[in-house]
C-alpha cells in the first residue's frame, strides 16, 4: 500500500468541519474534509471529500474545471451534501492525484 504524506496544514474551516490541506505550486490548496477524528493515511478505501481553495475561499470554478478535465480519469467521485455536489477521492489515490495536479497547475 502506498504511503500518503501528511498534509501541509490542518485547521477548522467551519463549525464541526476540519480541513487537511495540501499546497499546490499555485496559490491553491486541495483541502480534504474531516469531522476532526479521521486521520490521513489510516484507511486506503476511505472516501475523502475535498474542496479546492484559493486564498482561504472555496474555488468552485476550479472544481468544475477539474471535473471536466480530470487529470486521472475515473478516480474522482462526488457526493451530494446540503444540495451541493462535493468532489471526493479515495485515500489510495491521493498521492497520484496530488502529483497530477502539481503537473497540470498553471
Amino acid at each position: 500500500m502506498a504511503t500518503v504524506r501528511q498534509p501541509d496544514w490542518k485547521k477548522p474551516i467551519a463549525t464541526g468541519l476540519w480541513g487537511y490541506g495540501y499546497h499546490l505550486p499555485t496559490n491553491q490548496d486541495v483541502v480534504l474534509l474531516s469531522n476532526g477524528t479521521s486521520v490521513v493515511g489510516s484507511d486506503p478505501d476511505r472516501l475523502w471529500l475535498f474542496f479546492l481553495m484559493r486564498d482561504d475561499q472555496r474555488d468552485v470554478a476550479a472544481e468544475e474545471d477539474l471535473k471536466a478535465h480530470e487529470p486521472l480519469p475515473g478516480i474522482l467521485e462526488s457526493r451530494s451534501l446540503n444540495n451541493e455536489n462535493i468532489l471526493g477521492i479515495r485515500e489510495q489515490h491521493i498521492e497520484r492525484f496530488l502529483a497530477a495536479l502539481t503537473k497540470t497547475s498553471p
